[in-house]
């Protein structure tokens, strides 16, 4: 006889795990804590014990998502060529995860998301003090930041990706 398996706890990083699989498989619309429970067998109010709700769960997942884009380029480098690892590590975790674009458009369509975890945070100092050791004013890293970050977004939306032909299977 052997003894009932045991179940590994519920803690935050398995939510986001299941989070980040219902995502990747079925877009963004997909997402649901009853969902996210039944992933993982547990109750959806067990669910609620570790994330406050839907929108809380969807700034983690895009957390994820960025946290794993992180490289560390060679500081020897040019500046140049440090924000192309960056911004190649960025958008290379972003088309892994295309449902983090439509996190970004929900999250500015809601009052309570943020999507500025700490590894979105780890990511934006990390391009601002290269930006900074390239001898630009706080104000300039600030901007250079926000063209960066709204090309690599820009280019995502208007490319086909994995969601537009998971939009066009809901199709009838």
């Amino acid at each position: 006889d052997e003894p009932p398996a045991r179940r590994l706890p519920l803690n935050r990083r398995r939510i986001v795990d299941a989070a980040v699989t219902v995502i990747d498989e079925v877009g963004l619309s997909g997402l649901t804590i009853r969902r996210i429970a039944s992933e993982l067998g547990v109750s959806p109010m067990a669910i609620y014990s570790h994330v406050a709700d839907k929108a809380e769960l969807i700034d983690l997942f895009v957390d994820f998502v960025v946290g794993e884009a992180h490289v560390d380029p060679d500081p020897d480098l040019d500046w140049v060529d440090q924000l192309r690892i960056i911004c190649v590590a960025y958008r290379e975790s972003w088309d892994r995860h295309p449902g983090v674009i439509q996190a970004y458009t929900a999250a500015a369509a809601s009052p309570t998301a943020s999507n500025i975890g700490p590894n979105a945070m780890a990511q934006a100092e990390q391009v601002l003090t290269v930006l900074a050791g390239a001898g630009f004013s706080p104000p300039s890293q600030a901007r250079a930041f926000m063209v960066l970050h709204t090309f690599l977004r820009g280019t995502l939306t208007s490319q086909p990706n994995r969601m537009q032909s998971i939009a066009r299977e809901d199709e009838p």
